[in-house]
């Protein structure tokens, strides 16, 4: 028995060492299978599922992987190379715009100084200088010149007139066939401003376009813009009445004036601006020897007219004054005629003043004298 049992025990034993072995496989297979089944089991599912019937879509998808790893190739590629890409992909003229192959000025001849008065006559002056050291080829400009204050009947030039642009070629001035290193060239045009218009802030721009050639490259020059501003049209308008409009007596005296008798008028001062807005506008007049100040004077805007006695000025500030409306002044003057029909001198060196908001220019308009011959009275 005790050798029976101890074979059997030795059986057991052998049992036991065979199932220790069976659990130590059993617990490495499904390891090894699961870690296949990550990668083959997912891909067999999808190939059974879309792929079996119709195996065109296989290719499809590989096609698509394909492009997908193309494009990120590409993009590393061009993220380590550096591409010329504005000269790949757009014009040459494109990026040479800015560059400074000229040098370019606007000037302004004109008699008397800027700002511009309405009537004056400007002569513009652009130079076009090559600052390269290559020759400049077949050049084009062509200058933008907009502005109502212009006078287009005035307009002298010898470049092309097409609506408000002048273009000057190799026809019309053969230097811009070839505009050689360090040389220049002179454009001209002139024109007068209108006489009078209805529009705030006036000023006339203008800018340039030049177009050329170098090395057989094509480029474009833009100028800035040139501005001329444009003074108001500030003015002061001297009349005199006896008799109102209606048949009112404003004057005392004998009407009309006779040799030894004393008469007086009513002055009237109108004073009219119709483009820019003004500060410090004043009116000033000196009263000629034989007529007299008599105190009586009333206004519609500024400040009440005053009467320097030592020098026989007269002085009316206004103050601002806008362009949606004028001012007006009177005032009493008296004479006596030393001579039958004698032409009386009322004003003298009427002159009206102020300052322009839009141009910062100091204005002074001067009006010719006012006399009893310059405009009846009513």
């Amino acid at each position: 028995m005790d050798q029976n049992n101890n074979k059997i025990q030795d059986v057991s034993q052998d049992e036991e060492i065979i199932k220790k072995q069976d659990v130590a496989l059993d617990t490495k297979r499904p390891v090894y299978i699961r870690t296949l089944n990550v990668f083959t089991s997912p891909m067999k599912n999808r190939y059974e599922r879309h792929y079996r019937e119709k195996k065109h879509h296989l290719v499809i998808d590989l096609l698509f992987i394909i492009i997908i790893l193309l494009l990120v190739a590409t993009n590393i590629i061009l993220f380590y190379k550096k591409f010329e890409i504005a000269d790949s992909n757009l014009p040459a003229h494109s990026s040479k715009i800015n560059k400074p192959y000229l040098e370019t000025n606007f000037t302004v001849n004109k008699t008397g100084t800027l700002p511009a008065n309405l009537g004056d006559e400007l002569e513009y002056v652009l130079s076009v200088k090559n600052i390269t050291s290559e020759d400049v080829k077949d050049l084009i400009v062509q200058v933008n010149l907009t502005g109502s204050t212009i006078d287009r009947d005035t307009l002298k030039t010898k470049a092309v007139i097409k609506d408000e642009i002048l273009e000057w070629t190799s026809y019309q001035n053969e230097s811009l066939s070839l505009l050689e290193k360090n040389s220049q060239i002179n454009l001209d045009f002139k024109f007068k401003l209108e006489r009078s218009l209805n529009i705030n802030n006036p000023s006339i721009i203008t800018s340039a376009l030049i177009q050329g050639y170098i090395n057989d490259e094509d480029f474009k020059h833009q100028t800035e813009e040139f501005q001329i501003k444009i003074n108001s049209d500030l003015s002061v308008e001297p009349s005199y009445s006896y008799f109102s409009q209606e048949g009112e007596q404003l004057g005392i005296g004998v009407w009309p004036p006779q040799v030894g008798e004393k008469t007086s008028l009513r002055i009237f001062l109108d004073i009219e601006n119709n483009l820019n807005n003004i500060k410090d506008v004043a009116v000033t007049a000196l009263l000629p020897a034989g007529v007299e100040w008599t105190g009586n004077s009333a206004v519609n805007t500024g400040q009440a007219i005053t009467f320097n006695e030592n020098i026989k000025k007269i002085i009316w500030p206004v103050g601002e004054l806008d362009t949606l409306g004028g001012a007006s002044a009177n005032f009493e003057l008296e004479f006596t005629p030393q001579e039958t029909g004698q032409n009386i001198e009322l004003l003298d060196k009427i002159k009206v003043t102020g300052t322009d908001l839009f141009t910062g220019d100091n204005l002074i308009f001067e009006i010719k004298n006012l006399t009893t011959q310059e405009k009846v009275g009513y």
